[in-house]
């Protein structure tokens, strides 16, 4: 996973590896913050949308 560092760490994913294929984030269609992760939904280059979540404690994201 790839992410965007501006103003904060980790701000938002650019890219994820999924099934050995890495996948260009291409926009960001929503996201929101939980007591412990963040969550994004994202369209990838090829027009699929994923929902990613940061588990920010342990600092690992996850494709759900």
């Amino acid at each position: 996973m790839s992410s965007y560092a501006g103003y904060q760490a980790d701000e938002r994913p650019l890219h994820f590896i999924l099934e050995e294929r890495k996948h260009v984030v291409k926009r960001v269609l929503d996201q929101w913050r939980e007591p412990d992760d963040d969550f994004f939904k994202v369209e990838t280059e090829d027009g699929q949308v994923r929902m990613l979540k940061r588990d920010r404690e342990a600092d690992r994201w996850f494709v759900i």
